[in-house]
């Protein structure tokens, strides 16, 4: 787990807490899926490492970015706070955290109903900074609950 990571200690205790959880995922993937929310505290981390390990750990921008730049929707998994909870097909609302590794909050009928965790959370978070109109709502591929973000022309209504 060292590759890229600027801290020693940083490195060991990912590989440490990697081992004991017995999964079949390799280190990298294993950490890309756990909830930022989880990283400070889990591997006793300072900002400056979570920093860094989000810089490291991130997906490349290709997969989500550019297509969503080039005007197609894109699918973002969504952790669903209790099953059966969103309705498919439905406007969503994306709250941006408050706090810098809290997860990206998803609200469906002024309910909280999922959150946009681990990898693919700086790519959302840089879509709503650029502050483009664009469409957001639920549904569910291949069993799994996801965001579905499209991008709208200036005359477009949100739908």
């Amino acid at each position: 787990m060292n590759r890229g990571v600027d801290s020693r200690r940083l490195a060991t205790e990912i590989a440490k807490e990697w081992r004991d959880s017995g999964t079949e995922s390799d280190v990298v993937e294993w950490v890309r899926h756990l909830p930022r929310s989880e990283w400070q505290e889990r591997f006793d981390a300072t900002v400056a490492e979570l920093r860094n390990l989000v810089s490291i750990l991130r997906p490349q921008s290709d997969e989500t970015l550019l297509p969503f730049l080039s005007g197609e929707s894109i699918a973002v998994p969504i952790q669903e706070i209790e099953e059966g909870t969103i309705e498919p097909g439905k406007r969503a609302e994306v709250l941006r955290p408050s706090e810098e590794w809290a997860p990206i909050e998803i609200m469906q009928s002024d309910e909280s109903v999922g959150t946009v965790e681990g990898s693919h959370t700086q790519d959302v978070l840089a879509i709503l900074q650029m502050g483009m109109r664009l469409s957001t709502e639920l549904d569910v591929e291949n069993g799994s609950p996801i965001l579905r973000l499209t991008p709208l022309e200036p005359e477009q209504s949100v739908g």
